[in-house]
């Protein structure tokens, strides 16, 4: 068991503790005595477990050899016996490689293994370049001789992300021979190769051109969907996405019903544009009232004990920067057919010159510069990309009421949506007061009685 060798840190580790009953009494057995090696049974006394007195070098193996990476989970003990680096790693390599594992077990082992924190991007590059090297390479090039990448979007309906770049379990393959144009040439042989790709089947190669097939791998919805929102986590997502091409379709109906939609709540909370647009383009999640007041409301506003502890993940908001560059790494989260829609690119531009204290949304009458009028706007905007697409609330609450022209852009024209006209969203603004009331008050249309009701509220008080 040579590779078992990392064992011997936790090894000395384990020495430097206190004497237990069993070591005490097998340091007083004499040397020269003859006995079965075996497992102590444990005593009252004793709080460890069958498995942690076997030796480190057997509890390794078995932890290596059973897939299972929530064995380590079990306790302290089994931690920091069974989480060195390259107990993980040689466990993911062992899974991908072991061709005699079914396929659902192989589902089973590879969902654990990408849900876990030590799967990091870097560590899926690094697994997927030497595995293809040593082992898949071969493989497939003896399947397929004279194969390459197939150029070829994903085949969903979504072509804005993951990007079109070659997948690889599509490949293009050589021409017959005497395959020739009319006039004897071979110029049309790249557009034959392209228009007549060979689709490889799930998993009958593991890793194909330096690419985990993840293709019927459970989508791990809670690292990914939940904060924190980081744009590295955006990235991994990206990345994953293209081994995964139909992430989406991996979370069932409740789950969009129910879960994804707590996720979009605590999304919005955070002011995370980012993943409200993942959320509401890709898992369908539906954008109701309720929740495009909330991109305007204070974030605290409510109960949100039901959404811990998830929600106190990321103690503050999502950084324009940061989501600004996670929004980015979509390929076009724009549609640019829509004359409505201005370009995530336009839109920071806008709030740069708002932020400095001038440009075209001054002109338009916007106050001065909030960052929680930003925050909210980034959400409203990714909100709108959305309702653009047929979202029939969103389109009621978000649209520019139909007496109005369409407006040229988004956001110079936000305060004709009719979501700032809304009641409830006026009375949070006359509880809190703040940015939001100052912006309403500037731009905002307030419902009809509204400041009888407040006087009425306040001769009361």
């Amino acid at each position: 068991m040579g590779f078992l060798r990392r064992g011997e840190q936790s090894r000395r580790s384990r020495a430097n503790k206190s004497q237990t009953p069993s070591t005490a009494s097998s340091a007083s057995t004499p040397s020269n005595s003859v006995s079965t090696p075996s497992v102590p049974p444990p005593t009252p006394e004793s709080s460890s477990s069958w498995l942690e007195r076997l030796p480190v070098e057997l509890l390794q193996y078995i932890f290596f050899e059973s897939y299972n990476p929530n064995l380590a989970l079990c306790n302290r003990y089994l931690i920091n016996t069974l989480s060195s680096p390259y107990m993980r790693t040689a466990m993911l390599r062992s899974v991908i490689v072991d061709g005699s594992l079914p396929k659902e077990e192989y589902k089973v082992a590879m969902s654990g293994l990408i849900s876990r924190r030590f799967f990091t991007l870097p560590l899926m590059r690094q697994v997927e370049s030497s595995l293809w090297e040593r082992h898949f390479r071969d493989r497939l090039m003896a399947d397929y001789p004279g194969a390459r990448p197939c150029p070829l979007a994903v085949m969903t309906s979504f072509d804005t992300w993951p990007t079109n770049d070659p997948v690889p379990w599509t490949l293009s393959m050589p021409p017959p021979v005497d395959h020739k144009d009319e006039d004897g040439g071979y110029s049309h042989l790249l557009t034959w190769a392209e228009n007549n790709p060979i689709y490889i089947p799930a998993l009958k190669y593991r890793v194909a051109w330096q690419m985990l097939d993840l293709r019927t791998i459970t989508f791990p919805k809670h690292r990914f969907l939940l904060p924190p929102y980081t744009p590295a986590k955006m990235q991994f997502l990206r990345e994953v996405s293209r081994r995964m091409p139909a992430f989406w379709a991996g979370v069932n109906l409740e789950d969009r019903g129910v879960w994804c939609a707590r996720a979009l709540e605590i999304a919005i909370r955070k002011r995370c544009a980012a993943m409200v647009y993942l959320l509401l383009s890709y898992f369908h999640v539906d954008l109701d009232v309720s929740l495009i007041r909330l991109a305007v409301m204070p974030p605290d506003v409510g109960d949100t004990q039901r959404l811990e502890p998830e929600l106190s993940q990321q103690e503050d908001a999502v950084s324009r920067h940061d989501d600004y560059k996670m929004l980015r790494m979509f390929k076009s989260p724009t549609y640019p057919d829509d004359p409505q829609i201005a370009s995530v690119g336009w839109l920071r531009e806008v709030m740069l010159e708002w932020r400095n204290g001038g440009g075209r949304l001054e002109k338009a009458g916007w106050p001065r510069h909030s960052p929680i009028i930003e925050d909210w706007v980034w959400v409203l905007f990714v909100m709108d990309l959305v309702a653009s697409g047929g979202k029939s609330v969103a389109e009621r609450s978000l649209r520019y009421p139909p007496s109005q022209p369409a407006p040229e852009s988004f956001p110079v024209k936000v305060a004709g949506t009719m979501i700032l006209h809304d009641e409830e969203v006026w009375q949070q603004a006359a509880r809190d007061g703040g940015p939001l009331m100052e912006w309403l008050m500037v731009l905002g249309r307030p419902p009809a009685d509204f400041f009888v009701m407040v006087l009425g509220h306040l001769s009361d008080g």
